[in-house]
């Protein structure tokens, strides 16, 4: 199911609202823009890999996979970031003055078939492989993460939403809460 205009309001107000985005606090990831980009694509790549794909193919699917062509805008003192894949899954994030993410999330709607299910889980695995330690089993850690709702490792504090079929992944930094 894609990604609509109306849940695309709700991502925004949802973000605008969140206590990490308040004039107070200073607490940011260690991890900026570019670093998070390189990161995350060395994360999926391995999935693209196995998939053993040549020529057009593994073309799309590195355009669908892949943080190449992302998107930012100024706000407050920082950048809104956002990479939408496909139509259903996306990463967004806001940044400091100094391109430090204070925030990040990756949204994607409930997955009705077997390609959005793929695509929503891949994009969540390497946006959360990311953000953790690497000794972290991230879906061990997901499975975790969806029973409780929240959860803090390695000084990053997840959570996870729902609003509707819109499922909401936010990090931020444990200070933050």
């Amino acid at each position: 199911m894609r990604i609509t205009s109306e849940q695309i309001d709700k991502i925004m107000a949802y973000i605008e609202q969140h206590p990490a985005l308040s004039p107070e606090n200073t607490a940011t990831f260690d991890v900026d823009i570019a670093q998070f980009q390189e990161s995350f694509n060395a994360a999926i790549t391995p999935y693209i890999e196995k998939a053993q794909l040549d020529g057009e193919l593994r073309e799309v699917m590195e355009k669908l996979f892949l943080i190449d062509e992302y998107q930012t805008f100024d706000v407050h003192d920082g950048k809104f970031f956002f990479n939408i894949f496909g139509d259903s899954v996306g990463i967004f994030g806001v940044t400091n003055h100094e391109d430090q993410f204070k925030i990040l999330l990756c949204i994607y709607n409930t997955p009705e078939d077997k390609n959005n299910l793929t695509l929503s889980s891949l994009v969540l695995a390497s946006f959360t492989k990311v953000l953790l330690p690497n000794e972290i089993d991230v879906e061990k850690f997901l499975r975790e993460l969806s029973t409780s709702g929240t959860k803090i490792q390695g000084g990053v504090k997840f959570s996870i939403a729902a609003d509707g079929k819109l499922i909401f992944v936010t990090a931020t930094e444990e200070a933050t809460t």
